[in-house]
């Protein structure tokens, strides 16, 4: 594995992680104003324009490099993230505290999409009283065990990644929260039950092709939370929840990402 450490002042940290991401790098770790970039060939970065020379690191090295970029950070007001390699842990006046090993997985906490579905999640128990979730494309569990946390007494996550689903079950371990969880991939399941929220952060290509798919899991007053969606594709995606005769209830835009609440027509907000 290789890394290079790059200082983005020009363009939004989280958007160029996106990018290089997009293009083929193994893990982008943000922290202040520079990026942490892995990938396993040294050739790649010169491929994509970084003219930096990388640096060779041992598995030992890299494996914890997300880890070290991830101390401690704050998901939502109220909800604190912590390394699970942090020496200490204190809960600075967080009403909640996630522990989390990050290692190979996608969810620390700190991407706009995530932030979107912890704040939709918090806003929808605030109000209501969801006995039920599932979270679709996990990565790291960190909303499954957020929902846990809210005392959603049935939580289930699935996730594609047979790598995320290992580390969201160390991570369910750590903070001692009921949830269920497996390898799965949204194309192929079949919704053994219906939820009071479904919950799919994902790329927006996922979310466009699989609106039939996430409807399914949908209880009939059940709340529909999805992120992972480009401002560019906004207005392309609202009609698209039209069609599938889903109503949007709220969205929210965050650096560029946006989130959206949805309800299937028909059933009263």
């Amino acid at each position: 594995m290789y890394q290079v450490t790059l200082q983005s002042a020009e363009k939004d940290p989280d958007t160029l992680a996106e990018i290089y991401l997009a293009l083929g790098a193994m893990s982008v770790c943000v922290q202040d104003n520079s990026l942490c970039i892995l990938a396993s060939k040294a050739s790649w970065f010169k491929q994509v324009g970084l003219t930096q020379k990388p640096t060779r690191l041992k598995k030992s090295d890299w494996e914890y490099q997300h880890e070290l970029c991830t101390d401690t950070q704050t998901l939502i007001p109220g909800v604190l993230i912590q390394s699970a390699h942090t020496k200490t842990h204190s809960k600075q006046n967080a009403l909640e505290t996630i522990i989390l090993d990050l290692r190979g997985a996608f969810g620390d906490g700190a991407h706009p999409t995530t932030r979107l579905c912890a704040h939709f999640l918090s806003e929808i128990v605030t109000q209501e009283n969801p006995q039920s979730l599932i979270d679709i494309g996990t990565g790291t569990g960190v909303l499954a065990i957020l929902a846990s946390k809210y005392s959603i007494p049935t939580v289930h996550a699935f996730d594609y990644d047979p790598i995320s689903v290992t580390r969201t079950k160390r991570n369910i371990r750590l903070n001692k929260t009921p949830i269920d969880v497996w390898q799965g991939d949204i194309h192929l399941e079949k919704s053994k039950q219906k939820y009071d929220i479904v919950i799919a952060n994902l790329q927006t290509h996922l979310i466009e092709s699989n609106l039939t798919q996430l409807k399914q899991y949908l209880n009939p007053q059940g709340c529909l939370i999805v992120s992972g969606v480009s401002i560019q594709w906004k207005n392309e995606m609202e009609l698209r929840f039209q069609k599938e005769n889903l109503m949007l209830i709220e969205s929210r835009i965050q650096k560029d990402w946006c989130g959206f609440i949805l309800k299937a027509q028909g059933h009263p907000q």
